[in-house]
């Protein structure tokens, strides 16, 4: 696969699957982060991605009909990544196009792409922040330029809600974002 920085991809697990009927709701989103120039912050870098991401979990043809081509299916789905001294935070934000008969989507990981340099995210568990509503763990794996964050279980995307994942290099810094 190859995906250019500033893009979010969403994709869902094949296995066991012989036909849409036998999708679920769970996505999996890919991250590749673009670095802003005019984003640095004061100490660190400031990263950014936009896709889309499907708003439904029934794909049976006429509901992809009456919802994708009759209206709009899709949340539009923003990421910003920033760096400081003290730490990381990711935050992604879910938005729809326009009103949806939304179903319920899930996001069960986050792959990030870029180029992060080796002290990022050398943690292997994470914790999140739940549309500040909800603290979870999270297991991370990382390869050469991609951090794999697998999420303790799926989280409900929430439009207009924010999700962010943070990583405190110390305990005692305060990332101001």
């Amino acid at each position: 696969m190859f995906v250019r920085g500033g893009h979010i991809i969403s994709r869902q697990s094949t296995e066991g699957i012989a036909s849409s009927d036998d999708l679920n709701n769970n996505f999996e989103l890919i991250v590749a982060l673009d670095k802003e120039m005019e984003g640095k912050t004061c100490d660190g870098d400031f990263f950014t991605a936009k896709g889309s991401l499907l708003g439904i979990s029934n794909f049976a043809p006429e509901n992809i009909v009456k919802k994708c081509q009759e209206g709009n299916c899709l949340y539009n789905v923003t990421a910003q990544f920033s760096t400081n001294s003290c730490g990381y935070e990711l935050t992604l934000k879910f938005d729809l196009e326009s009103k949806l008969d939304q179903e319920e989507v899930y996001i069960e990981n986050i792959t990030l792409f870029g180029d992060f340099g080796q002290s990022f995210l050398t943690s292997e568990e994470l914790e999140l922040d739940i549309y500040g509503v909800e603290r979870m763990k999270a297991k991370v794996q990382r390869h050469h330029h991609s951090v794999r964050i697998a999420l303790e279980r799926p989280v409900k995307v929430i439009p207009g809600r924010r999700m962010n994942i943070e990583y405190k290099i110390t305990s005692d810094c305060k990332i101001d974002m």
